[in-house]
């Protein structure tokens, strides 16, 4: 994480400061928002969990996520108002909870042994809750505003790349990101908005010895924000 914050000190520093010059605002915001969370896969794994208590034989899982309930926080600048452009730093913060596990392959646990190539809803996966993922995504973003004249709208795109944090894994993830979105002024320094983020996280390996493929996470959210 120090890494990441360093990175964007960095690549932000001399346009923060340029902004400075330009005396334009700064903005915080608060969000929540509706997280679609992707079947996660696993590479193909024989042998047996890292504390011995899982043994695999040739499976490869697939794990579906019921939605999630995000919440968000970013503060952020505007850079140059003439371009549209500002510079924020976003994080959010969910749990996912495991709704079914479908796949190929088996497992053994506690001396029993389970085929994944049935579907095996919450109810019937022992230790289920080992496959919730609480997601914490911290994230450096770069936008484009597209003001409209003599109009409170302002649509926006954006980029950004981060990390993420998610439990009963073994490190923390790269994330990738694109926004779609817009902003509507209800007072001088006030307003509100709505967008679609989709961030792509770079596949975890759990603490069971499970790799991961990539996961795809697609966010539609409100907020309400203020410029200072």
């Amino acid at each position: 994480m120090t890494r990441f914050l360093l990175f964007f000190l960095i690549f932000f520093a001399p346009t923060i400061t340029f902004a400075q010059d330009l005396k334009k605002d700064n903005y915080v915001e608060i969000g929540l928002g509706l997280v679609i969370i992707s079947d996660s896969s696993t590479e193909p794994l024989t042998g047996t969990s890292p504390n011995g208590d899982i043994t695999y034989n040739n499976l490869q899982l697939n794990l579906e996520s019921k939605n999630a309930i995000a919440w968000s926080l970013e503060y952020g600048r505007h850079i140059d108002r003439n371009f549209g452009l500002r510079a924020g730093v976003n994080y959010s913060s969910f749990k996912g909870k495991l709704k079914r596990i479908y796949g190929t392959g088996s497992y053994t646990y506690d001396g029993t042994t389970y085929n994944v190539i049935n579907s095996f809803n919450r109810s019937e996966v022992p230790n289920a809750t080992s496959y919730d993922t609480s997601i914490n995504i911290l994230t450096a973003n770069l936008y484009k505003d597209f003001d409209q004249v003599d109009s409170n709208f302002t649509p926006y795109i954006g980029l950004g790349f981060g990390q993420a944090d998610i439990n009963n894994t073994s490190g923390k993830e790269n994330v990738s990101s694109l926004t779609v979105g817009f902003n509507y002024d209800i007072y001088d320094s006030t307003y509100i908005g709505g967008k679609f983020l989709y961030n792509k996280v770079s596949g975890p390996t759990n603490n069971d010895g499970l790799k991961y493929e990539d996961v795809d996470l697609k966010t539609w959210s409100l907020q309400i924000g203020r410029r200072f």
